[in-house]
């Protein structure tokens, strides 16, 4: 089977013009050069700014993927309403891209993720269901650094 070429570039335009109600977006599933190996899918994560609901965001975000990236499964994820242990997973790649003006709550959102993760990681070893030698949850190391934000993104920290 041969490899498709993915434009992140294209997608992450597409994204900033067609749905201006996405504050962040982050994408799995091409490697760093962009090409994804079939039967694969792209996993699109993005956080809603509140101006417009989940099923209107699904409605409108779906086929602008669908159209920028055919022949290729899109699955869509709304950060504002998936439990701690995605998003903690979701923030361990890069951003996509952070729209101009909402860097500080894409802060806010990693400063939030980190600790309902910590609290969740401290209730499952209180529990006994996590020890030092049983880690069923990665530890949560993510720092907000430079490199965690798109090239087209001055993080202001």
């Amino acid at each position: 089977m041969k490899r498709k070429k993915v434009d992140l570039l294209k997608i992450q335009n597409v994204l900033l013009s067609s749905c201006p109600f996405i504050s962040f977006a982050f994408i799995q599933g091409p490697d760093s050069s962009g090409f994804i190996m079939p039967p694969g899918n792209i996993d699109l994560a993005v956080y809603l700014d509140g101006t417009i609901g989940t099923y209107q965001a699904l409605e409108r975000i779906l086929p602008v993927m669908t159209h920028s990236v055919p022949q290729v499964f899109c699955e869509l994820t709304i950060l504002n309403r998936v439990d701690p242990i995605t998003r903690y997973n979701v923030l361990q790649k890069s951003p996509l891209f952070i729209r101009e003006k909402m860097e500080n709550q894409f802060s806010q959102f990693v400063r939030k993720t980190n600790l309902d993760y910590r609290i969740l990681r401290a209730q499952y070893r209180r529990r006994g269901l996590l020890s030092d030698t049983n880690q069923a949850m990665p530890d949560p190391s993510f720092i907000l650094s430079r490199e965690n934000f798109p090239p087209n993104v001055k993080p202001k920290i």
